[in-house]
């Protein structure tokens, strides 16, 4: 089960109120003690997996009429202890019009059949799509209860059976999975991110199939951690490649190489009929006037962004398949491959060279040497100009024509080109086209500082905000925006500008007065202040309970530069040692100068990568305990 979809029982867990408890007076002995004993090691879980097995096997499926079709069945058994009383445990199964979950059942320690109630789910009202959730629960009276399922899922075509997770949302003592593969199929299985595990693969020969199986150890449970990397980049898991099917003496090839993912591909785009007609009084419209090939693109580019409404559709053949231009212009929604046939269809129209793009996120870890539906999850548009390629992606809200966001950035791309395909990256940008900067000038006035304040924000910083506020309700921008700029309670801001709401290509800049209470604390002849209130990255350190890299959402450069005005009669005793520190995933560099009467405080902040490791956690924490200590440290000054 996708790692997505355990949140998703949240939601599901409360229509359960009209279903009964499945198992009472079935309840066999408890295994308190052990309970007791794995809660302590497992403090988040609630049970615990004590023996897990699923089996897949494959079979012509006899509805193909003809063709060479493989089903794919999945058999799987688990039990599990309960590791606190009245314990509701609920999980889920996922379908669509590409599979069906044929039974459902639970059986207690001695193996006693149980009925298990279900229910099925779609979430089709919060985005578009045709998975559905077949949910199902047990309630354990008592902490060491056992319980166990045996589930059963057909896949009825192999190509959207892509991918095999070791790891469920509870940890386990023992998980084996099983591939009968029979002689006439021919199946790859790649095996990822199994270092650190104790993972053994043993292979079992035999005259009409061999038998694959992993049996993973001691694997801890999956639960959701904020900014994790998606779970192909960390969880243990095997790709399913099904490359060829002999079947009545002919074969069959199935996804043996990046030439037949293509070939499939553009089987699905060969069966769109576009329209261009209703498209071309608009485009005429958008192109009037602009004389550069850059204005009009941008013209046609940024009307989509504006005039589309993004749908995300998946699962299913409408995964793969983009709707036709002339559909989603008339909607005025669409899923990203919609979105991108439009662009590519308008675009045409205007006289470029445009064509559809393929291509996965960062939250994917593959890339095209890899012959699996797994390796992409988005489409968007080339534009063939000048011997460059220019990525056009309509469902990026706000993005500029100059720069790409980054979950594609230096992301492998597949464009189309005729029967055959061109292999190209998005273009990587360094952390600093990500820039947050902080100018300020601040004087005493009283226990207060006062001053004004120039923030400035580009590319993904800059989209993210614009998301926001044009999600807004007008009436309530204004307050939004005051809130945004002021940092707290003793902050108060007046005077505001913006610019670069209306101009994609240019940096977002707020400019405002400020005015920070109870700032400046006089003792004497001493005052003592802080000029850092934004204290970026104070306390943020990660705990031994965290399993995985911490990703943010792009590469950062935070830069922040203060004028400091020294009151008259006054020179400045002490300032904190400057801070200069670098590892592997940032470099920090926080300064004091003085300059005349003016003491300048700089900061430099960035995350090249944006992305923290999980084996550099140690080095990142020392790190961040001395940046505290930084923080803490007060300016003081003197009289004579």
């Amino acid at each position: 089960m996708r790692i997505r979809n355990y949140l998703l029982l949240i939601f599901a867990f409360n229509l359960f109120f009209v279903l009964k408890p499945t198992a009472q007076g079935l309840v066999p002995k408890v295994d308190s003690d052990l309970a007791t004993e794995l809660k302590k090691k497992y403090p988040k879980s609630d049970v615990y997996g004590t023996d897990h097995e699923t089996v897949f096997t494959f079979s012509i499926n006899k509805y193909s009429e003809g063709t060479a079709m493989v089903e794919v069945n999945e058999e799987d058994k688990y039990e599990l202890l309960s590791l606190k009383s009245a314990n509701e445990f609920t999980n889920s199964i996922t379908y669509d019009f590409e599979s069906s979950v044929n039974a459902i059942t639970g059986f207690t320690k001695n193996g006693a059949k149980v009925n298990v109630s279900s229910v099925d789910m779609s979430f089709s009202e919060y985005y578009t799509t045709d998975t559905r959730y077949k949910i199902y629960r047990n309630y354990f009276y008592a902490s060491g209860e056992r319980f166990g399922f045996k589930t059963s899922r057909n896949f009825h075509d192999i190509k959207y059976f892509t991918s095999v997770y070791f790891p469920d949302f509870y940890p386990q003592k023992e998980k084996r999975i099983i591939f009968d593969v029979p002689n006439w199929l021919e199946l790859d299985l790649k095996e990822m991110n199994f270092d650190g595990y104790e993972i053994e693969k043993t292979l079992e020969e035999g005259p009409k199939s061999k038998r694959i199986i992993y049996t993973i150890k001691n694997i801890f449970g999956a639960y959701k951690q904020s900014n994790s990397p998606g779970p192909s980049h960390i969880l243990p898991h095997v790709l399913v490649i099904a490359k060829s099917v002999t079947y009545q003496k002919q074969t069959t090839t199935l996804l043996n190489s990046t030439d037949d993912l293509y070939k499939w591909y553009r089987s699905l785009v060969l069966k769109v009929t576009n329209n261009p007609e209703p498209l071309k009084d608009k485009v005429t419209e958008l192109v009037a006037g602009k004389t550069s090939d850059e204005d009009k693109i941008k013209a046609i580019y940024y009307w989509v962004q504006d005039n589309i409404i993004y749908l995300a559709y998946e699962a299913g053949l409408a995964g793969f398949k983009p709707a036709a231009a002339q559909d989603v212009f008339k909607r005025r929604y669409g899923d990203c491959k919609g979105m991108a046939n439009l662009c590519k269809e308008m675009l045409k129209l205007a006289g470029y060279d445009a064509r559809l793009t393929w291509v996965g996120t960062r939250i994917i870890a593959y890339d095209y040497s890899i012959p699996s539906l797994s390796v992409d999850n988005h489409m968007i548009c080339t534009v063939f100009l000048n011997g460059k390629h220019i990525f056009v992606d309509g469902t990026e809200k706000y993005g500029s024509y100059h720069f790409n966001a980054y979950r594609i950035q230096g992301r492998p791309v597949m464009i189309e080109d005729g029967e055959k395909y061109i292999l190209d990256k998005v273009p990587a940008y360094c952390a600093d086209s990500n820039l947050h900067e902080i100018k300020r000038t601040a004087k005493i006035e009283g226990e207060n500082l006062v001053g004004r304040n120039q923030l400035t924000f580009k590319n993904d910083y800059k989209t993210g905000i614009l998301v926001e506020y044009n999600n807004l309700k007008t009436e309530h921008k204004q307050d939004a925006v005051g809130y945004f700029l002021s940092k707290g309670k003793n902050e108060e801001v007046s005077d505001i500008t913006i610019k670069g709401l209306e101009n994609r290509d240019e940096p977002l800049v707020f400019n405002n007065a400020y005015v920070l209470k109870h700032n400046v604390i006089s003792s004497g002849k001493e005052i003592y202040l802080s000029l850092d209130y934004t204290r970026d990255f104070f306390g943020f350190s990660f705990d031994s309970t965290r399993l995985f890299d911490y990703e943010f959402h792009n590469s950062e450069l935070k830069t922040q530069e203060v004028a400091f005005t020294i009151p008259t009669g006054y020179t400045v005793k002490y300032t904190p040692a400057n801070f200069i520190r670098s590892g592997p995933d940032y470099s920090f560099k926080l300064t004091y100068t003085q300059k005349g009467n003016e003491l300048i405080y700089r900061t430099e902040l960035k995350l090249p990568d944006g992305i923290i490791h999980k084996v550099n956690f140690a080095e990142w924490n020392k790190m961040i305990k001395d940046l505290n200590k930084f923080y803490k440290e007060q300016i003081i000054l003197t009289q004579p």
